[in-house]
């Protein structure tokens, strides 16, 4: 059996989450198919009723896709009520290039991701101890997954975790980090 997977993330803002994570990612937003001028279009030809798509749904693109094909689809659906309670998921973006690669070119690529997240809109709100394991981020409004890369860490509320080098840090969900 053929199966293929789509993340989808309830949020208040699909578009403002489509533009911050196709830059985060590398993703780009998903074009309508079959030459349809919007999604709206496509999912009225589809025999979708206008009174059950909100206002503005699929006027832009709710979706990345990675352009590569690997990675999965992402789909931000719009929900009426606001986020409640802690995420209690992430994204690991592993920029550095692995243990394999020197420490200092690692840094430099952490770095560089920050600085155009930051760019984007993420906060950066703190170092990790040692640099070796990232750096803090955040990027809020509404229902927002945050950006993650935290080795061997538990997702946890909270929790204790270890990164690849050994070293003891404490994680929370509200937050993200970004490393090699």
């Amino acid at each position: 059996m053929e199966m293929t997977l789509q993340l989808t993330i309830d949020c208040s803002d699909p578009q403002k989450m489509v533009t911050f994570w196709a830059e985060a990612l590398g993703y780009v937003p998903e074009p309508p198919p079959g030459g349809h001028a919007t999604w709206r279009a496509y999912w009225a030809s589809m025999g979708v009723p206008e009174a059950e798509l909100p206002a503005g749904a699929g006027d832009i693109p709710e979706s990345i896709i990675d352009p590569a094909g690997r990675g999965p689809r992402v789909w931000f659906q719009q929900v009426p009520e606001p986020k409640v309670a802690k995420n209690r998921w992430h994204f690991d973006l592993k920029v550095g290039g692995g243990r394999d690669v020197p420490l200092d070119v690692r840094t430099q690529r952490v770095k560089a991701t920050v600085e155009r997240l930051v760019k984007a809109g993420a906060t950066m709100l703190r170092i990790l101890v040692p640099p070796c394991c990232g750096l803090r981020m955040s990027r809020t409004w509404g229902s927002t997954p945050p950006l993650c890369r935290t080795p061997r860490a538990t997702n946890s509320t909270s929790s204790e975790g270890r990164c690849d080098a050994g070293h003891s840090h404490s994680f929370t969900a509200a937050t993200s980090t970004v490393a090699s």
